[in-house]
């Protein structure tokens, strides 16, 4: 659910920079920043379940 909210909200946002600014450059950036985001979460998320895993065992 949160993926196709992501997908929906980035095409919007992307369409809503162009028409802001006229050009695709900033919705690029918009989408690194947060593919970077996302990234940072994804990568914290994986370290603790593994330090989890290793205080367990």
């Amino acid at each position: 659910m949160a993926t196709l909210f992501g997908i929906a909200l980035g095409s919007w946002m992307s369409g809503k920079v162009f028409d802001l600014t006229g050009s695709y450059h900033a919705a690029f950036l918009n989408g690194i920043a947060f593919n970077l985001l996302n990234l940072s979460i994804t990568a914290t998320l994986l370290w603790r379940v593994q330090r989890l895993r290793r205080v367990a065992a």
